[in-house]
């Protein structure tokens, strides 16, 4: 229908400021609990929000809204799914009655339990693999063919209850049986209780089927398994710097652009002998390698947990001595001034209170600054014992880093050795073949394959070495400068705590006469008062 024939007008909705407050404010929130800095809104503290029947054409402007759990944007114009990753605290997601064709960007909403999407125009059920915690999903009223695509639903374990009525797949009368078959978890299908007579009844119809998928899911679970294992097995592999070293791979992949060599090799017996030595030569050695790769990881990683829990005991025990500071410190205010009050007490003569007062606050000076000479002395201790300890932390591990670089040219040197044995034995072999041929480019041809393969092990080599002293680089490059950051930062603490403490002490004898004078004295109210 033309909107302008009945004299109404279409006027998009844009998610501003302005539509947020005043759809906070309209669902009646505490305000107790989000007016900040007089009629300001604390965004981050909403937890639900409505923002239907407003013309929303884009979803924007949602993200500082960080401990959302509630978001309706029903009956609007909305088209795609978009600019929501922010909200990873929402549990409850409508977006029911718009005109969105795709299931997309949803992949960071994890915490989602409850997701509506009925009465839209989308085709496929895609894309929200990561809701995990899916329990409750709507997907009615759209445009969903084909009544198998509910198969993809098998992977929310969670799920409890489904909503698929309205949509043209549902016109097969197969459609409900064989949602209730293979959707074994969901208790509730189009808001209706699903018995266990049903259950069991659909499960039978479509038995071959659900076996079928069964077997495919195990499948799917142990490759999953096995590649999980592979990659846990090739970071453990890179972080001990081996990586693709504990198999023939890397061996392989130098034969491969050697296309002439390797037909050879397959179709002369002698060849084909001293390339499986080769190929076995290198797989032993190279086993070793990772070996002591493996070892040298753990011996790394031994390094820097003994680092970390002598750096932790020596921050602790600063923080002891600087705790024990402040409390030496608090209990000779306390001292002072009870001496202060018991000589507001004893006499009349505001000279002699006023002298005696001034006495006190030269030795609350004096305290101020034994206990910055404290705070100070242990905070360069730790430093000084840090420098030491990082400093020995270094050159240990730059020591297995050597120790690694080391073997590592061994091994490559071992590699590069049996290479020449082998360019030497592959040119004495195709000297033999290429005899009667009178081929001329063979010793050519074998030298540059001898050339190409010697520059893939030192490649290979190089990155190894290079790897190792960045990664040992960065390492002692990061803890000094954290080091640094956190002394930085602790002294300037320090300063602002003692200038805080010395600007109060000016303050003290003025503020003194008029507090005690006011009656009901008390040294810690007053003390609080001062900010001492």
């Amino acid at each position: 229908m033309d909107l302008d024939i009945i004299g109404l007008k279409f006027e998009p909705g844009v998610i501003n400021n302005k539509m947020l407050n005043t759809s906070i404010l309209q669902q009646g929130h505490e305000k107790t609990q989000l007016l900040e800095h007089g009629n300001e809104i604390q965004m981050d503290a909403v937890s639900q929000l409505r923002l239907d029947f407003l013309n929303i054409l884009k979803i924007d402007h949602l993200w500082m809204l960080k401990s959302l759990s509630k978001l309706t944007l029903t009956h609007n114009k909305i088209e795609v799914i978009e600019n929501l990753d922010q909200l990873v605290h929402l549990k409850e997601l409508d977006l029911s009655f718009n005109e969105i064709s795709t299931i997309e960007n949803l992949e960071k909403l994890v915490n989602v339990e409850v997701l509506m999407l009925n009465n839209n125009r989308i085709k496929r059920l895609e894309n929200i693999d990561t809701l995990q915690n899916l329990i409750v999903f709507s997907i009615s009223g759209n445009l969903i063919q084909e009544y198998k695509d509910f198969v993809y639903l098998r992977r929310f374990k969670t799920l409890k209850s489904l909503s698929l009525k309205d949509n043209p797949c549902c016109e097969n009368e197969h459609c409900d049986s064989f949602v209730k078959a293979i959707l074994p978890t969901v208790s509730y299908i189009n808001y209706a209780r699903v018995t266990t007579e049903e259950k069991l009844l659909c499960t039978s119809q479509f038995s071959f089927l659900i076996k079928k998928l069964e077997d495919e899911e195990e499948l799917l679970q142990n490759e999953i398994i096995n590649r999980k294992k592979i990659d846990e097995e090739n970071e453990f592999n890179a972080l001990s710097f081996v990586e693709y070293l504990n198999d023939s791979e890397l061996f392989d992949t130098m034969f491969e652009q050697d296309k002439n060599i390797s037909e050879i090799v397959y179709t002369n017996d002698t060849l084909r002998q001293e390339y499986d030595d080769y190929r076995s030569f290198y797989g032993e050695i190279m086993r070793e390698f990772v070996e002591f790769g493996h070892k040298e990881y753990h011996n790394r990683e031994k390094e820097i947990k003994q680092y970390d829990s002598v750096i932790e005991q020596a921050r602790n025990s600063c923080a002891e001595k600087n705790k024990q500071a402040n409390q030496e410190y608090y209990i000779k205010k306390i001292e002072i001034f009870n001496s202060i009050l018991s000589t507001m007490e004893s006499t009349d003569s505001e000279l002699e209170r006023l002298k005696h007062v001034g006495e006190l606050c030269k030795i609350l000076s004096e305290a101020i600054e034994n206990l910055w000479n404290k705070l100070m002395t242990e905070e360069i201790t730790l430093y000084e014992q840090s420098e030491e300890t990082r400093s020995h932390f270094a050159r240990n591990i730059e020591e297995l880093s050597h120790q690694m670089i080391a073997m590592g040219k061994i091994v490559f040197n071992k590699w590069r050795e049996r290479e020449m044995e082998w360019t030497v034995d592959c040119e004495s072999i195709l000297h033999k073949i290429l005899e009667n041929n009178a081929d001329v480019e063979s010793d050519q041809n074998c030298l540059q394959l001898e050339n190409e393969h010697m520059q893939f092990i030192n490649d290979r080599e190089e990155l190894l070495i290079a790897r190792v002293q960045k990664w040992s680089n960065e390492l002692i490059s990061r803890i000094n400068w954290e080091e640094i950051r956190r002394n930085r930062k602790r002294i300037l603490e320090i300063i602002y705590l003692i200038e805080k403490y010395k600007s109060n002490l000016e303050k003290l004898q003025k503020r003194f006469d008029l507090f005690y004078n006011e009656g009901d004295f008390n040294v810690n109210t007053f003390l609080k008062s001062i900010d001492m």
